[in-house]
């Protein structure tokens, strides 16, 4: 089983994972845990259509971050949004952040820290 960990230092950062207008059933898999790790900045990290097996951590440290899981589907569509089979540990540090959480199964614990400031959460569904 492999893990995935993908560390960005201090600036304006991007991590794409999946993209929902993509054809493809499954943006990405990962068969082990994911690590997504950002420095100061303005971050956005996207997961779409993904399969992650293990515990998934994101941080994205100081600074004003985006963290979007999941996106809207037509009602009863194959894929909707993301499978999270483990733990989910999200975590933005100081800065207004806005975390979005749609259309996701979730299997494992779920822990969201949204840092200082005014910090913006969204968890819905379509449909």
């Amino acid at each position: 089983m492999a893990n995935a960990t993908i560390v960005a230092g201090d600036g304006d950062n991007r991590v794409v994972l999946g993209r929902a207008e993509s054809p493809s059933d499954l943006g990405a898999v990962v068969l082990g845990d994911l690590l997504v790790a950002t420095g100061g900045g303005y971050d956005r990290v996207e997961d779409a259509k993904c399969w992650l097996d293990g515990d998934v951590a994101i941080d994205t440290a100081a600074g004003v971050d985006i963290v979007i899981l999941g996106t809207h589907y037509e009602p009863a569509s194959a894929v909707a949004g993301n499978v999270f089979a483990g733990a989910l540990d999200i975590a933005t540090g100081a800065g207004a952040d806005a975390v979005g959480l749609t259309d996701n199964e979730v299997y494992g614990e779920t822990a969201i820290e949204l840092g200082d400031d005014d910090d913006a959460l969204l968890l819905g569904c379509s449909g």
